[in-house]
This record gives structure tokens, C-alpha cells and sequence, in this order.
């Protein structure tokens, strides 16, 4: 780099250099290098720093950039004239001797040049052969910038030598010069092992990953050792130090070679390649990436209901009387769009490193099944939609992973209480009755029931969800009440139809036998020998026939027509067998309901919402939820979980995994009955004695109270003994309190 000139003639002219340095005296060595001038014409005036050093890798720091000043001493006169000499300036330094000095940069030794009267000192250390003016040297020596000094590194092969700057690359080796001026350039150092094997292939792993989507490369790093680095001082100790660097001989056209070799022809990094040609890489380096297949979409449901009727539905107040603050009631109009279905996307193929095509998963259709209450139309763009075939609330129901079912049912709004005068309500459809449901009423509905009032002396059956936010009163809720009649009678019906199957053999023993022609009985029909035979020897299969025809009995909803056939011969065969029983024909009928029930697909479990429990019966398919107020002797049976979250006294709580209770019993010591199936649990805050615990078929009595109960599979804590009636709770949701009026009658 040029410098900046300034000063006339009687005035020594001065040098501006940027040089990078570790500190002055090299930033000068380095200016009067590239000044142009002789040593002894220059004389140092000041050095500052510019920009101050940074470390950009683990091995490399980039030195500070100096500006330097050089003062240039005027040229000498001829032999005999006498010099014109300027009056010195009042405070004009003389002239500066600097002193030789010696350092070791980047593994190359280097003798700064300096006077002859004052040499720098090299002491060689253990592993350092020292060469001055062709004569090896193993103690101190003095040299200066005229000496031919060469240091030599020994390795595991011998003493090596060469230039560093064929091991070590610096960034600045193109712009910052290595020696000094003068004989300084004749100063060497050795590269140590490994200098001369720059032919050698440098050794490069190369690995590709299992899916064929990376490929990386690794390749370590050799041990060097050099000099170690010393900045300028008068006397310089020689040692050596170990150093790893990439290996000789990498460079990016052998990564290439290294990479077409494995096969690896797609995605490649040329930046990384670079990186690890400079740098190495003793770990694995991601140096070629492939493109990924992308999976098709799978096709779905999107769900657009609308538009929507939003009629106010009322809401008993205080006083029990209805009014229009509730909470909407929504519904379609026939012919609105309840949804479409999004066809499946196919899948994008990619493309592994090695140029092999990865094939993708094409997307899987959408399986939609269609209630009464939907079809399915042909619409804009060709998309199939789904629209209403009549007015209703609609219901979407996710069946599975890509599987829905969709349909629009009815919707009845009772406004107003619901009693024996009014009627009961029957409805295939969604019920919502805006007051209470009093003694003689009854609301059977083929979907669900929401009642914002409470239930005295009642009957509430739905084939799917019951919600009724005041109290249960002596009444019964049943929840999902078709799934749960069937599950009670899957197992029934085979030994029923194996036991008439009995009596249908034993009447053809009596029919063949020859007094049995002779007998009255033959000009009745089949009716009375059955009668006979069961009033005689089969009075078992009558009492199974009982206990089938009772659970028909009690379900007011509406059946399969597979399980409505067995209720008019059932109740025969339960009852009085008139002359004209047809026995064949309930064995088949007994066939055909229990084959119904084998494939039947059971509905999602249904859940009942209450407020309040008293002498009531609660069942679900699925969950119980009941609020603050507790039950008092109800009977409750889940077939998922109960939550209560209130005290429990008296009656019975009976779940299929889990019961949650904040209390059970109470000082008057009824018995109460927390029941859950095998590998269930039971939990309750507080538990009094003589509470009742049974987990599958083991069951024990509290003795003494218990707080923070745990009983059933994963509960390994024994509980602790009672100090103070703790308040903590269960809850599973948040459970609105019952309305006034009925959540604490009884």
C-alpha cells in the first residue's frame, strides 16, 4: 500500500502506512518493508490502531489494522561535501536506533531488522534444530536481519523443513510480507509432519443417510507441529507446539471426486464443500441436501352450516317461568349447506442426493356417511356438497381418522312446563324443554334432551346426550338408552334361543311318542304343550324369556326393527302361552335380533348432565356429570366415569373406569356404595366410615373416615388419617348450579 508523503527539504520527509500488526514493532517492521526505503534512512515516529483485531475461526485471528508514520531521513552527500544541515527544530527527536528483534508468526520464524550493535538472541528448545549461516546450533546464538537462519521442527519420521506457508493458509498471506528486507528473507522454519505430503489424497468419508435425503461429509484433521507463536522480543525461546489442520492435498475438486464416487449427484452445497475444503471437517458436515416427498393431502369434511336460524329458546328465571334470555336454539331451513367434501390431493415425489426418485403417499378420500337427513349434490366446481332434506339441528360427528358422519334430525321446542296434562313428548329427534318435567310426564327423544328446568317424579330417555340443570327427583335419566339397552342385551339372547330350542326338541319327543295321539291335548294348538313343558321341566328358559322381556319393557324409545320383533313373543312367553305360540318363529326372531347385535355399531358413549340426584336413577353410556348439590340415595351408573361434585350420601355410584366424588357419606352413617370396574379408580376428598368400596370383584367398608381417598389401579399411597374435613374437589367440568327451586329439594 502506498504511503502519504508530507515535509519539504529542509524538513525529513514522513511515510502514512496501514499495515495489520500485533503490535508497534511489528506494525514497523511491516512499513519500513513496504516503504521502498532503506532501513537506515527510516526512522519510526508513531503508531496507532485503526481498527482493533478480531478471532473469525478457532485457528485464525485477525491482527489489528496500525496506521504508522515514517519519518524519511534526506540522502547522504558525496564523499567529501559537506552536508547542507537545517537548524534542528526546537524539539525535533534524534535519530532512533531500534534493536533486532526476532518473532515467530504463523510457524515462520522471522528477524525483524534492526541495528547490528544490538542482535536479537534464539535459544532452541527440546524438538527445535536451529541452523545459522549453514551451522547447526543447539545452544543461544545471536543473529541479526544478515544472518541465514533456518529452525527445523523434528517429527516421527525426522527433522523436517519447508515453508509454513505451505501448511498454515492465512488470510492475509497475499497482502502482509512474510520476511524482512534484506538477507532477513533467507530466514525458513519447518512445516513439521506432514509438510511434504501434499501429494498424498487427503482422506475423505463420505456418508449418505438412510433415507437417501443428506448426504455428509467427514474428514479429519492431522496433527502439526510447528513454532509456537511469539510476538518480536530481543530474546526468542524456541518451542514447538501441536496444531491440527485440514489435511494436505483437500481441496474442493477432491470432495467432488469424493462425493460423484458415493453417487451423490443432486443438492450439493457448493458453499459447505468450500467451507470443509478450508476449514476440514472432523465432524460430519452436511454437504448435499435432497428434496424431500411431500404426501398428498387427504381428503375431508369442511363443515358449513348456513345460514343459520337462530330462534331464542326460553329459560326458566327464578320464578320457574320461561323467558327469551336463554340461549339461541339453532336450526337449518331445508335445502341449506351443511358441509363438502375436499377431494385428496396426490402426493409430490422428491428426490434423493443420488438422483433416486422417492415416491409419495397419495392422499386417502374422506369417508362421509349420510344421516336421512343429508344428501349429497353435485355443486359449484364440480365439489360434492352436502345439503338438508329437511329443517333441523344439524349433527357432525367424526367417526374416525377420516371418517364423518353427517345428518340433520328434528328439533321439538316444549315452551313451558311439561306435566300430565300436557303430555308426554315421543320424538325421533332433538327435545328441549324450556321448564320443569313434572309426575306422569315423559320425554323419549331420538337424539338428545336438554331440559333448563328440573325433573320430578319423571322419565327422561334419549338415544344420545341428557343435560337437565335444575334436579332429579325421584325420576330416571337414561343417556344413550339404545346402546345402552343393547349392550345389556348382547349375551342374553343366545341361552334364550339355545332354551327354546330345548323345548322345541322335548315337543317333538311328545309329539312322536303313540299315547300322545290318544290324549286331548293333540286338537289344541302347539301353545298349550309348550305351556306344559315349561310349567313341568323348563322353567328356566321362562325366567331368562322374563328378565329379556322386562329390560324391552322398560326402554320408551323407539327399536331396530330386528329387536321390535322379540317384544309381542317374549311377553307371551313371559307370561301366558296361549294355544297359538309360535315357537319356530321366536327362535328365529331370537336369531335374527342377536346377529343384528353383533354387527351393530355402537353410537358414541352418551353423557347426563345434572344438577342435583335425589332417590333418582342416572344412567350413561359415558360419563356422569352432576353439580355442587351432590346425590342423595340415588343410584348412578356410568359406563365410562362419574363425577360429583358434591357429597355423596346414601345409594350407589358405579362407573366402568373412574369415580370422582368430593364427599361420600355423611355422620349418619348410610351406606354408600363407590363401585368401578377392573383396573378402574376411586377418588373422593373426604370419605366417612361405612362407606363402601368395590374395584371389580374386591370390595371392603371403611372403618374409620378417610381424607384425600385413592383406591384402584395406580393408587399405591395408602390414605392418610383425618384431621380436618378438607375442602378439595374433582372436578372434571365446569357444572352449572341447579335452578332455584330445585337444587336442594329433598
Amino acid at each position: 500500500m502506498p504511503g502519504t508523503r508530507s515535509g519539504s527539504s529542509q524538513i525529513m520527509e514522513e511515510l502514512t502506512f496501514a499495515v495489520p500488526a500485533r503490535n508497534a514493532v511489528e506494525a514497523f517492521a511491516r512499513a519500513i518493508e513496504r516503504s521502498g526505503y532503506p532501513p537506515e534512512r527510516l526512522v519510526p515516529r508513531r503508531a496507532e490502531v485503526v481498527r482493533p483485531g478480531r478471532r473469525l475461526a478457532w485457528w485464525w485471528i485477525r491482527p489489528p489494522l496500525m496506521r504508522v508514520v515514517l519519518a524519511v531521513r534526506p540522502v547522504p552527500p558525496a564523499e567529501g561535501a559537506q552536508p547542507e544541515q537545517d537548524p534542528p527544530a526546537r524539539g525535533t527527536p534524534g535519530p532512533v536506533q531500534t534493536p533486532t528483534m526476532a518473532r515467530v508468526r504463523h510457524g515462520r520464524l522471522e528477524i525483524l531488522p534492526g541495528s547490528p550493535d544490538e542482535p536479537a538472541i534464539l535459544v532452541p528448545g527440546p524438538g527445535v534444530r536451529l541452523n545459522v549461516n549453514g551451522t547447526d546450533v543447539d545452544e543461544a546464538v545471536a543473529v541479526t536481519a544478515a544472518d541465514r537462519v533456518e529452525a527445523q521442527v523434528a517429527s516421527g519420521a525426522g527433522w523436517a523443513a519447508g515453508s509454513a506457508t505451505d501448511s498454515i493458509t492465512h488470510p492475509d498471506a497475499d497482502s502482509v510480507t512474510e520476511t524482512v528486507t534484506g538477507a532477513g528473507s533467507n530466514a525458513r522454519v519447518g512445516a513439521g509432519a506432514g509438510a511434504g505430503a501434499g501429494s498424498a489424497a487427503a482422506p475423505i468419508e463420505v456418508r449418505l443417510a438412510p433415507d437417501g435425503l443428506q448426504a455428509s461429509v467427514r474428514v479429519p484433521l492431522v496433527r502439526l507441529r510447528v513454532l509456537k507463536e511469539a510476538g518480536p522480543t530481543r530474546v526468542l525461546h524456541l518451542e514447538t507446539a501441536t496444531l491440527q489442520r485440514p489435511p494436505a492435498g483437500l481441496t474442493v475438486e477432491a470432495i467432488m471426486d469424493a462425493l460423484a464416487e458415493a453417487g451423490v449427484t443432486e443438492g450439493i452445497d457448493s458453499e459447505a464443500v468450500a467451507r470443509v475444503a478450508t476449514e476440514g471437517a472432523p465432524l460430519p458436515v452436511t454437504v448435499a441436501r435432497g428434496r424431500p416427498p411431500r404426501d398428498g393431502r387427504d381428503g375431508k369434511l369442511v363443515t358449513v352450516v348456513g345460514p343459520l336460524s337462530a330462534e331464542r329458546s326460553p329459560r326458566p328465571n327464578r320464578d320457574g317461568r320461561a323467558s327469551l334470555s336463554g340461549r339461541p336454539v339453532l336450526s337449518i331451513p331445508e335445502g341449506s349447506l351443511v358441509g363438502y367434501i375436499v377431494p385428496p390431493e396426490p402426493g409430490q415425489p422428491g428426490r434423493g442426493v443420488d438422483g433416486r426418485v422417492l415416491p409419495a403417499r397419495d392422499g386417502r378420500p374422506a369417508q362421509v356417511r349420510y344421516g336421512q337427513g343429508v344428501v349429497a349434490v353435485k355443486g359449484p366446481g364440480g365439489r360434492q356438497e352436502l345439503r338438508a332434506l329437511r329443517q333441523g339441528r344439524p349433527v357432525v360427528q367424526r367417526v374416525g381418522r377420516l371418517a364423518w358422519y353427517v345428518d340433520v334430525v328434528p328439533l321439538l321446542v316444549h315452551d313451558g312446563d311439561l306435566t300430565a296434562a300436557t303430555g308426554s313428548v315421543r320424538f325421533d329427534g332433538d327435545v328441549i324443554v324450556t321448564g320443569n318435567v313434572s309426575e306422569g310426564a315423559a320425554v323419549v327423544a331420538g337424539g338428545r334432551i336438554h331440559v333448563y328446568g328440573g325433573v320430578d317424579h319423571g322419565l327422561l330417555e334419549a338415544a344420545g346426550d341428557v343435560t337437565v340443570e335444575g334436579a332429579v327427583i325421584q325420576a330416571r335419566v337414561v343417556a344413550g338408552a339404545r346402546a345402552r339397552l343393547y349392550g345389556r342385551l348382547r349375551g342374553r339372547l343366545e341361552p334364550l334361543q339355545e332354551g327354546a330350542r330345548r323345548i322345541q326338541a322335548a315337543m317333538r319327543l311328545v309329539e312322536g311318542a303313540a299315547s300322545f295321539q290318544n290324549r286331548d291335548i293333540a286338537r289344541f294348538g302347539p301353545g298349550r304343550l309348550v305351556r306344559l313343558l315349561v310349567d313341568m321341566k323348563f322353567r328356566d328358559v321362562q325366567e331368562r324369556a322374563r328378565s329379556v322381556h322386562r329390560l324391552l319393557a322398560a326402554h320408551r324409545g323407539p327399536l331396530d326393527p330386528p329387536v321390535e320383533a322379540l317384544r309381542q313373543p317374549l311377553a307371551e312367553l313371559a307370561g301366558t302361552v296361549g294355544d297359538g305360540f309360535d315357537l319356530p318363529g321366536l327362535i328365529a326372531a331370537l336369531g335374527e335380533a342377536a346377529a343384528f347385535l353383533q354387527w351393530f355399531e355402537t353410537p358414541a358413549p352418551a353423557t347426563a348432565t345434572v344438577g342435583y340426584v335425589h332417590n333418582g336413577v342416572v344412567e350413561a353410556t359415558g360419563a356422569i356429570r352432576v353439580g355442587p348439590a351432590g346425590t342423595y340415595h340415588a343410584r348412578l351408573w356410568a359406563g365410562e366415569r362419574v363425577s360429583v361434585q358434591g357429597p355423596v350420601v346414601g345409594g350407589t355410584v358405579e362407573a366402568g373406569r373412574a369415580v370422582h366424588v368430593l364427599e361420600a357419606g355423611s355422620t349418619a352413617l348410610p351406606a354408600t356404595v363407590l363401585a368401578v370396574g377392573e383396573g378402574g379408580i376411586i377418588r373422593a376428598g373426604y370419605a366417612h366410615e361405612n362407606v363402601w368400596l368395590r374395584v371389580g370383584e374386591r370390595q371392603r367398608r371403611l372403618a374409620e373416615p378417610r381424607a384425600d381417598l385413592r383406591v384402584g389401579s395406580g393408587t399405591n399411597r395408602p390414605p392418610g388419617p383425618v384431621k380436618d374435613r378438607p375442602a378439595k374437589a374433582y372436578p372434571d367440568t365446569t357444572m352449572a348450579s341447579p335452578v332455584s327451586g330445585h337444587g336442594a329439594a329433598g
